[in-house]
């Protein structure tokens, strides 16, 4: 048992701290194995009641942590690598719980796949941070489950929502909300953008976050005044970096024939999060994002950056301004977005920057146009007709009335 005043005895130190979590990693550890062996049936024969509730009385955990506990036993039961390596101390217990849960819906033949690469991944990556081993096993479980990550990114954009709730004295109130990552993206980059620099390195994080909700409010009088730039017309764009190999750079551009930017940022695309670091998107979002983003490209010879390019919008400003003009919002069937909600979509990935090609769209028809067959026509009297599975629905400009 341990005892409190042990560590009076000498002054502790931050090397007694980190060898307490591994000791309180390895007895995770070793309960999910001892759970395994025992098995719940057996528990609960011997304490006349449901294992679970038999553990949390005699253990004192409370019955959430208890069932965690049985989920990892049963879940690492088809993950011997990652058993394994959890036992050797290769993996943390929190990385195996994370390792367990993403690859909770992936089919047998692909979990096991999957599972055999944790050992190498772990040699590899022990000195990074946990959550990179992580990010491989997520990553490799959204290709062998692509409709699963697809599905995820739907619920975090049909889930969307922002609740203001004033106090009844009337001296302020509070917000909450969720977003998609794209749309926290736009917040967070927004927010960190226009927040005031911290004071020093080590500023106490609520006066960090007094910073932000101060930044907030003041992009907020700043929309209402009419907003500082002529352009603020559409949503932020997205800040997209292209890495290229200077092996591979000669042999893509040559498959390709391709000089812009876009068509050579297809695989290695990704949204920069000043604040909250980079997040994982799907392909359909990484396509939707790259239709109307800023790319910046960043040569590298082996691991080392040897050139950077300036950033550049994939859609000229002329282009863009001719666009928000036309449409005045979002384009998609039966969809009333505002302009300031769209981006711009490229009815063919091979047909260019003409007006003809290009559309406002919603986020949320964007990627709707990108994960589905969907025909995209415009008409001479200024109507887009929208064509999938046989039917045809048309859209009028928002901005102007159709004249005949």
């Amino acid at each position: 048992m341990f005892d409190p005043r042990q560590i009076t005895r000498h002054a502790p130190t931050t090397a007694d701290l980190v060898a307490a979590m591994r000791e309180a990693d390895d007895a995770y550890a070793r309960a999910v194995a001892l759970l395994a062996q025992v098995g719940g049936a057996a528990i609960a024969r011997e304490r006349a009641m449901p294992a679970e509730a038999a553990l949390s009385l005699d253990a004192r955990w409370d019955r959430y942590q208890v069932h965690c506990l049985f989920a990892m036993a049963e879940a690492l039961a088809s993950l011997p690598a990652t058993r394994a390596a959890l036992g050797s101390g290769k993996i943390s217990f929190s990385q195996a719980r994370q390792i367990a849960y993403e690859l909770r819906a992936v089919p047998a033949d692909a979990r096991a796949k999957i599972d055999a690469l944790v050992e190498g991944l772990a040699e590899r990556l022990g000195h990074a941070e946990p959550e990179a081993l992580v990010a491989q096993v997520a990553h490799a479980a959204m290709l062998a489950r692509p409709d699963l990550a697809l599905r995820r990114e739907d619920r975090s954009v049909e889930s969307g929502y922002l609740a203001i709730s004033p106090y009844l004295d009337g001296s302020g109130g509070t917000f909450t909300g969720e977003l998609d990552a794209t749309g926290l993206a736009s917040l967070a980059t927004a927010v960190q953008a226009e927040a005031d620099q911290p004071a020093d390195a080590d500023q106490e994080p609520r006066a960090r976050g007094r910073q932000r909700a101060e930044a907030l409010v003041r992009i907020c009088e700043r929309s209402l005044a009419g907003g500082a730039e002529a352009e603020a017309t559409t949503r932020p764009r997205a800040r997209m970096l292209v890495s290229l190999d200077l092996t591979d750079l000669a042999a893509l551009a040559k498959e390709a024939e391709a000089t812009d930017l876009a068509e050579l940022a297809s695989g290695g695309a990704r949204i920069l999060w000043d604040l909250l670091g980079a997040g994982r998107l799907t392909p359909v979002a990484t396509a939707a994002e790259l239709c109307d983003a800023e790319l910046q490209a960043v040569l590298f010879s082996g691991a080392r950056p040897v050139a950077v390019g300036d950033a550049r919008s994939t859609i000229p400003a002329k282009v863009r301004a001719a666009v928000i003009a036309r449409d005045g919002g979002c384009r998609g069937p039966g969809c009333r977005a505002p302009a300031a909600w769209c981006q711009i979509h490229h009815i063919l990935a091979k047909g260019g920057h003409e007006l003809w090609n290009l559309v406002l769209l919603c986020t949320r028809c964007h990627r709707r146009m990108h994960r589905r067959p969907w025909k995209i026509q415009h008409r001479p009297d200024g109507l887009i007709a929208f064509t999938h599975r046989g039917r045809t629905y048309t859209s009028a400009p928002r901005a102007r009335p159709l004249r005949r």
